[in-house]
């Protein structure tokens, strides 16, 4: 577990389900094209979200009115357990970084597959925190 993840699991007992945020994925499909680069004609399919995901909006954001986009790469093997989730782009907020993060962490995932086979890939996830006050 790197040290965002331990942050996020010690985030999470201050957490509440409180405001808005929307949630929008989009796959990376490098991994699998590299993989099925030598094959023409190979189905490449991205990883995806299974079901759907839900934001836990911390209270102290929620107040103090911040808002923000950030985006979660979450790097999954072939079984679409996640292997690291790491911030690559920053709402500009630590506390709604580490949001994200957990909302990411919480939730099951299709890997992405070569021609039917998984594979081991990496899946973008923009969350945006929106303050409705």
């Amino acid at each position: 577990m790197n040290t965002i993840q331990r942050a996020s699991a010690a985030l999470a007992s201050a957490t509440i389900i409180f405001g808005a945020a929307t949630v929008c994925a989009q796959a990376d499909e490098r991994p699998a094209l590299a993989m099925a680069a030598g094959s023409p004609g190979v189905a490449v399919a991205p990883a995806r979200i299974k079901g759907s995901l839900y934001t836990q909006v911390p209270a102290l954001a929620q107040i103090a009115g911040m808002h923000g986009t950030a985006t979660v790469q979450v790097d999954l093997d072939e079984t679409g357990r996640v292997t690291n989730a790491m911030v690559v782009r920053s709402s500009g907020s630590i506390v709604l970084d580490r949001a994200a993060i957990k909302t990411v962490l919480s939730a099951s995932y299709e890997p992405a597959s070569a021609g039917n086979v998984p594979v081991a890939g990496a899946f973008d996830i923009v969350v945006d925190f929106a303050n409705e006050n």
